[in-house]
C-alpha cells in the first residue's frame, strides 16, 4: 500500500507498491471520464490548500505544509524565482521507477551546487516530513551551501506558491502537482504517477535536467494542466482498490489509523483481503 486506504497488485509489467507512470498510462485507456468529472476530480484537489488531508498523511506531519498559520515563518524580504523542495534523504528514491541521479544524496548536490554555480535565484525548502537522520544531514547541507536562501520547513507551501515563483523542482514528489496547480512550472527527474499527463518537465538525463533549470523561466507553458490534473487526481486518489479489506481491523490494528512513517514492527501481514 503506497498510501492508505489504496493497496496495489504488484506485476512484473509494475512492481512498483506506488501508482506508477505504467498504470496511469493503463488508466487512461481504460477510464473514459466525463468532463465534469474531470472538472470536479480538479476542484478537489484544490481542497487541499484549505487543509483537507486527501493524502491520508498530512495527520503525521509535524505541521501542514498548506495551513495558513505557518505562512510567516521565513523571512518575506527574500525573494526567489524558483524552490528546490527537498525529499526526506531517508526515502525511497525509486520510488516510482527510472530515475537519473543514484540517490537522494547525488540528486541534492547537484542542484545545490548548480544553484551556486550558475547564482540562480532559487530556495531551499527541506522536507516537513523526514526521519531524524535526513534532518541532521539537512544541517550538513546547510552549513555547506550556507550562501544560499533556506526555507524554514515548517512554512506553509500556500505562501511559497503565492510568492509568485516562477517554478519548482523536486525528484519526483507530490508538490509537483500542487505547483502545476498554482501555475508554477514544475521540473523533475524521475518517473512520477504525472509522468503519464505531460504536466511536468520531466528530465531523462542530466544535461537535460541542468538545462530545464539554468533556463526555467523561458519554458513554454504546459498546455491542458488543468485538465490533466483532474485526469491525474481522479486516477491517483480516486480509483478502486485492487485489493479490498474485508474488515476494518488487520490482526487487530486499524490499518487506516497505523503511522506508515512510524512503525515498530514489520511483522503486520495483511491476512484478511480478497481480491
Amino acid at each position: 500500500s503506497g498510501h492508505f486506504p489504496l493497496f496495489k497488485k504488484l506485476s512484473i509489467e509494475d512492481p512498483s507498491m506506488m501508482s506508477s507512470k505504467f498504470r496511469h498510462q493503463q488508466l487512461l485507456k481504460r477510464n473514459n471520464l466525463d468532463e465534469k468529472i474531470i472538472q470536479e476530480s480538479f476542484e478537489n484537489f484544490g481542497k487541499r490548500f484549505d487543509g483537507e488531508d486527501d493524502l491520508g498523511i498530512i495527520k503525521h506531519f509535524t505541521s501542514n505544509p498548506y495551513h495558513k498559520k505557518n505562512m510567516n515563518l521565513h523571512n518575506k524580504s527574500e525573494d526567489y524565482e524558483g524552490v528546490l523542495f527537498l525529499h526526506n534523504f531517508y526515502d525511497s528514491h525509486k520510488l516510482y521507477g527510472t530515475t537519473v541521479f543514484i540517490d537522494f544524496v547525488e540528486w541534492a548536490r547537484f542542484t545545490l551546487n548548480l544553484i551556486n554555480d550558475f547564482k540562480l535565484n532559487i530556495a531551499i525548502k527541506p522536507h516537513p516530513l523526514q526521519s531524524r537522520e535526513s534532518e541532521e544531514y539537512v544541517k550538513k547541507l546547510q552549513k555547506e551551501f550556507n550562501d544560499l536562501k533556506w526555507i524554514d520547513p515548517k512554512t506553509s507551501n500556500l505562501e511559497i506558491f503565492k510568492k509568485g515563483i516562477l517554478y519548482g523542482i523536486s525528484q519526483h514528489g507530490t508538490v509537483l502537482g500542487e505547483l502545476a496547480y498554482h501555475g508554477i512550472k514544475p521540473i523533475c527527474c524521475s518517473e512520477n504517477p504525472l509522468s503519464a499527463y505531460d504536466i511536468c518537465y520531466e528530465a531523462q538525463n542530466v544535461e537535460e535536467y541542468k538545462n530545464f533549470i539554468v533556463n526555467a523561466k523561458s519554458l513554454p507553458e504546459k498546455e491542458n494542466v488543468n485538465r490533466s490534473l483532474g485526469l491525474y487526481y481522479y486516477n491517483h486518489y480516486k480509483m478502486e482498490s485492487d485489493f479490498i479489506l474485508k474488515s476494518s481491523l488487520v490482526n487487530g490494528v486499524n490499518i487506516a489509523n497505523t503511522n506508515r512513517y512510524n512503525f515498530t514492527s514489520k511483522d503486520l501481514l495483511l491476512k484478511e483481503i480478497i481480491t
